[in-house]
């Protein structure tokens, strides 16, 4: 089926749109190389912040990276998906106060 005819035959448009822009999103994604060997160079108090229910980064992806990080920190947030901020804000919030808070900000 082509663009125009999927178009002709779906009731809302705005969010087929949307979901070609995701799955574009995903497909650059997916051609660019793996950059997780860069974290290692890291120096600064860095933090990854992942949902319990995210399942587009999962918990185990997050983990990796934050295990390949000098002095990474991982805070899993309950109950989030992929936006932990929108979707548990009071909770992403502490965490990031309670990150940047000893760091002086």
């Amino acid at each position: 089926m082509d663009l125009a005819t999927l178009l002709a035959n779906f009731q809302n448009p705005p969010i087929l749109f949307f979901a070609l822009g995701v799955a574009a999103a995903l497909l650059a994604m997916a051609d660019r190389p793996d950059s997780t060997a860069t974290l290692a160079a890291l120096r600064v108090p860095t933090l990854f912040i992942v949902g319990s229910e995210d399942r587009i980064t999962p918990v185990e992806g997050a983990a990796a990276m934050a295990d390949a990080t000098p002095g990474g920190r991982l805070v899993e947030i309950e109950g989030a998906g992929h936006l932990p901020p929108v979707e548990r804000p009071d909770s992403f919030a502490a965490v990031v106060s309670g990150f940047l808070g000893p760091l002086g900000w």
